[in-house]
């Protein structure tokens, strides 16, 4: 949330409010497809949780709502 609040106030210094969704959303893909290398490399029977992560943010990326 601090991050968010202090990436908010900075964002909204430059004028650029339409950025913000679109780095959250680079962040999050960035963070998921971390998570499932790590998952991957350390706890092989836990990689479903960040890809379930990261199809969830590429669903919603391309207008694609609930895919179960």
């Amino acid at each position: 949330e601090s991050f968010l609040n202090g990436y908010q106030e900075a964002v909204a210094s430059t004028g650029q409010q339409a950025s913000i969704a679109a780095l959250l959303d680079l962040f999050l893909i960035a963070k998921a497809a971390y998570e499932v290398v790590y998952e991957a490399a350390n706890r092989p029977g836990w990689i479903d949780v960040p890809l379930r992560g990261l199809a969830h943010r590429t669903r919603h990326l391309l207008g694609v709502e609930a895919l179960a």
